[in-house]
């Protein structure tokens, strides 16, 4: 495979991240009313509240990736021209995408324990 057909298909998932239910706007626009888990009792609003909590997380995922999938486009275009031959805006972008990522990444998303220290998942039970 070239460069220029990795970015082309790079161009084509975005293309359909962008029509899918999977689109950050999408998933932003279609909300679930608190009433509709019912009312008057606590598991009503925590399921609600967690509703809430997953749904926001999808929406920062389904950003992530499509900021990945830009980013390395762009990174395709810089390695197959050289930095200085790809357009400012692109430049730019690239940037913009760069310091989205280490904001993302400083706000303490988990990361994969070092070899050898990694953890059995009990469940909350020793």
């Amino acid at each position: 495979m070239t460069l220029q057909s990795f970015r082309t298909r790079i161009e084509q998932l975005l293309s359909e991240l962008d029509r899918s239910p999977a689109n950050p706007r999408r998933l932003a626009d279609s909300r679930v009313a608190a009433e509709a888990y019912g009312q008057g009792f606590a598991a009503a609003t925590e399921l609600h509240a967690s509703y809430g909590r997953v749904r926001a997380r999808l929406e920062a995922l389904s950003r992530t990736f499509g900021d990945t999938i830009e980013s390395m486009g762009i990174a395709i275009q810089i390695a197959d021209r050289g930095y200085a031959d790809v357009d400012e805006d692109l430049r730019r972008r690239f940037a913009e995408l760069q310091r989205r990522a280490r904001e993302q990444y400083a706000q303490g998303l988990p990361v994969a324990p070092a070899k050898g220290t990694e953890t059995v998942a009990t469940g909350g039970f020793s």
